[in-house]
């Protein structure tokens, strides 16, 4: 199944946030490695052109190896949305990730796995960002929903890879691996 089509809003779903602002933002902090921005310019582009954001989602990239969860755990993505959606203001609704790692991860693989690597969490807390838009319920554990989470963003990253060039022109894919991203790099099997 085309997880393009599994992003969608039923139509109840688009009433209940049709006077909110749609759409989805990045916004950098000023230390973003030029080419971490690029692959986050250039999925933001495909995401805007392929998938109708009902609440404005604001994408915060940080150039820290880690963002703290409310609890003060370290993380490399987080979402946070208002428990009420009928007190959603502009900007309650936002995405951190963590892209400061980007250095190290060239140490051990190639630009486009690596860019890869940052563009998951990204992908992986959209899922979530539709999971609280569609008020999903998988299961009753909110391990059923990070299941999901993980499944879905690999599927969003690989229809994304197939349709873009750039980062992914030093990939090669695998229908075994089915997690954390189904990629090997070209000499890394």
């Amino acid at each position: 199944m085309d997880v393009l089509s599994r992003l969608s809003c039923n139509n109840k779903t688009l009433e209940k946030y049709k006077s909110i602002e749609s759409g989805i933002v990045f916004i950098y902090d000023k230390r973003v490695n030029k080419e971490v921005k690029r692959a986050c310019i250039n999925f933001q582009k495909w995401l805007s052109k392929n998938i109708f954001f009902p609440v404005k989602l604001y994408v915060y990239i940080r150039n820290s190896e880690h963002v703290k969860t409310t609890k003060g755990e370290s993380v490399v993505g987080r979402l946070s949305v208002p428990k009420n959606y009928k007190n959603i203001e502009n900007g309650d609704v936002f995405a951190e990730i963590s892209v400061g790692d980007y250095k190290k991860l060239l140490n051990t693989k190639n630009k486009s796995v690596a860019l890869a690597d940052i563009l998951d969490p990204i992908a992986h807390e959209i899922i979530h960002y539709f999971q609280w838009i569609n008020n999903e319920i998988i299961g009753y554990l909110p391990y059923f929903k990070e299941k999901a989470a993980i499944k879905y963003s690999t599927k969003l990253l690989l229809e994304y890879s197939q349709l873009e060039k750039y980062p992914f022109d030093e990939l090669e894919y695998s229908p075994k691996k089915t997690f954390p991203f189904n990629i090997f790099s070209k000499g890394n099997k």
